[in-house]
């Protein structure tokens, strides 16, 4: 572990660790602590008032979409989002993935559809329903120009 890592006044949530090994090699973690995120905040500012200080030669800086999306206004609570009959259909063809929600729900169905637009995502479904005659899985994804 690093000099830097080890007097960093960052803690893991619970259950995570701060040193992480992929195949790629071992990589160190640095969770920041920030305050709420909401729309419209400058998260360029945040960053350089929160995390710049600790930046070394060769650091890379990871957000979460999550964080991002807020801060662009592009996150909506569930229960204001009305999924369209169309939103409703292609759900059932979803694969449900143990790794999140995804396209799965009726709710997430809609907003890549107003998103992307109708026509995209029916040209994706269509081509990705040929896909799954071929057995292959993903091609939803892989096809639609911006990806969801």
């Amino acid at each position: 572990m690093s000099e830097t890592l080890q007097t960093m006044p960052f803690q893991p949530n619970e259950g995570k660790n701060l040193v992480i090994k992929t195949d790629d090699g071992e990589f160190e973690r640095y969770p920041v602590k920030t305050p709420i995120i909401q729309s419209g905040d400058d998260l360029v500012a945040l960053l350089n008032e929160l995390v710049k200080p600790y930046l070394q030669d060769g650091d890379m800086i990871y957000m979460s979409e999550k964080i991002l999306a807020i801060s662009q206004g592009r996150a909506f609570k569930i229960e204001d989002i009305k999924p369209s009959r169309l939103a409703k259909f292609l759900t059932k063809f979803v694969y449900k993935s143990p790794y999140g929600i995804g396209l799965g729900m009726p709710e997430t169905m809609e907003l890549a559809i107003r998103s992307v637009g109708r026509p995209k995502i029916l040209f994706a479904a269509v081509i990705a329903g040929i896909g799954k005659l071929f057995g292959k899985r993903g091609v939803f994804y892989n096809i639609n120009p911006r990806r969801i």
